[in-house]
């Protein structure tokens, strides 16, 4: 009995010891910062996956690669996708965080964005993949656009604006205010305008193996359950 118990002891520690690799975007403050491996998403992950008992491994790629790497052999799982992105729904997590997207304009310009219709006059910089999970009405308007790119790095992505390169940007809006001020644009927004177009985009995790989503979902809300939670909210200023 004794033997058995501690077999199943060291299973328990090696289990818990290997590397869960976890495919995620790259830098986009205040939810991932590449270079410290922190950010909100990544604290969040970090706490749920080890309630399961698994270690992270976050492997860093451009956004518009990350749902396509759940084919490789060294990946478990992939953060920040929808079912737009993957398309079996069987592999997806509850939600567990929701971004606002929003179009940001120079206020100098006085742009009027009433509807999605609106942005197909203007020359637009969006964040990859955003012609996938902005929906339909979103995909037809960009079609009209006189400019449209989507960019790997957010920051470039905000630079574009402040600069006079494109006439709209389309982010999160905690992503933009992150980076805003770095790239020109003043501590106190007065100088753009913030167009709330688009409804919430909730995100899922995806699994490789479908058995870690039931104790993913279990540990995702103890742990938003819990002061811990608030905490890290707060600790990164989340607005909508």
């Amino acid at each position: 009995m004794r033997v058995i118990c501690l077999l199943i002891l060291f299973c328990s520690l090696s289990s818990y010891g290997q590397k869960f690799h976890v495919v995620v975007g790259l830098a986009k403050p205040p939810y991932v910062i590449q270079d410290t491996n922190s950010g909100y998403e990544i604290e969040l992950i970090t706490q749920v996956l080890n309630k399961m008992g698994k270690e992270p491994n976050f492997v860093f790629v451009p956004f518009g690669r990350t749902a396509r790497m759940l084919n490789s052999d060294r990946v478990d799982s992939i953060m920040t996708v929808n079912s737009n992105l993957i398309s079996n729904e069987n592999l997806l997590s509850d939600t567990y965080i929701i971004y606002q997207n929003v179009v940001v304009t120079l206020k100098r310009n006085n742009y009027q964005l009433d509807n999605l219709d609106d942005l197909s006059k203007l020359s637009v910089a969006a964040f990859q993949n955003a012609n996938k999970i902005l929906g339909e009405s979103y995909a037809q308007a960009i079609e009209k656009s006189p400019s449209y790119r989507e960019i790997a790095n957010q920051k470039s992505q905000t630079k574009l604006l402040f600069t006079g390169k494109v006439q709209a940007v389309v982010m999160d809006i905690n992503i933009f205010r992150a980076l805003s001020h770095a790239v020109g644009g003043k501590e106190d927004f007065s100088d753009i305008d913030i167009h709330y177009v688009f409804p919430e985009s909730p995100y899922k995790m995806a699994f490789k193996d479908k058995s870690n989503i039931e104790s993913f979902n279990q540990a995702l809300a103890q742990y938003k359950g819990s002061e811990h939670h608030t905490q890290l909210v707060n600790k990164y200023n989340l607005k909508r």
